[in-house]
């Protein structure tokens, strides 16, 4: 059965960033018109804001390339994708900065925790501003022991709580594909968190209402996540490619 998943590479520009971005994006157009399967191809940049700036310290990147495929296996047999070992068209990036992993895909929710009677919604009551993005949120469990609480908090739980939060409009969980892994660097924990951010200018007022999250949440936090694992970074879109079938 095939499995749908993500490859994400993290990486900064080797020289020029102006050649870089047009690099990139030349690759980008011809990986999703030639790739079977490939869904969506997306760059992403180091947003100025970030959710968690406590946890985004040193990130060693500056920007994420994400590859969604229906089939991860067969993207990584590919070799298809820029930064990692196969793909004539890495000599723009700065191969020392690459860190890459396979992900499979594990849950996938665009519904939000539903608040408790009597609480009322938070809401966002200032202009929308700034590029959509994404907030990627890289963890471990605490031990092999906690890892199905781990992972049920996290998906039935905290994923869906984090979609209370305006603009957040979609939440994916992914865990690193440890057959499937390239000749880089991995990226770091093994486990990761995806939301779709409809505008990286919500990102400061989204900060804010964190403590009204875990405020109402039915369980904020649990012992099964390695709290001391937590990196957490928000990016704005640089480029954003769906193949025809999915657009």
């Amino acid at each position: 059965m095939a499995r749908a998943g993500i490859c994400l590479v993290q990486s900064n520009p080797r020289g020029e960033e102006a050649s870089f971005l047009p690099a990139y994006d030349e690759a980008h157009r011809e990986l999703i018109e030639k790739v079977p399967g490939l869904r969506r191809v997306r760059l992403l940049r180091l947003a100025g804001e970030q959710l968690l700036p406590a946890r985004s310290t040193d990130p060693g990147h500056r920007y994420l390339a994400l590859y969604e495929h229906d089939a991860i296996a067969r993207l990584a047999f590919l070799g298809a994708v820029p930064g990692l070992d196969g793909h004539r068209s890495s000599a723009f990036i700065d191969r020392g900065s690459v860190r890459g992993s396979f992900m499979d895909l594990l849950a996938d929710s665009t519904e939000p925790s539903p608040a408790p009677a009597g609480t009322e919604p938070l809401a966002f009551t200032g202009a929308v501003t700034g590029p959509p993005g994404v907030f990627c949120s890289f963890t471990k469990p605490a031990s092999a022991e906690t890892e199905d609480e781990y992972n049920r908090w996290w998906t039935r739980v905290h994923l869906r709580d984090t979609l209370m939060l305006d603009g957040m409009e979609r939440g994916r969980r992914y865990v690193r594909a440890d057959d499937l892994q390239p000749a880089v660097d991995p990226v770091p924990r093994d486990y990761l968190a995806m939301y779709d951010v409809d505008a990286v200018g919500r990102v400061p007022w989204q900060r804010a209402s964190l403590p009204w999250v875990h405020r109402v949440s039915a369980q904020p936090m649990t012992d099964a996540l390695d709290i001391t694992s937590v990196r957490g970074f928000s990016y704005e879109t640089v480029s954003d490619l769906a193949s025809r079938t999915w657009r």
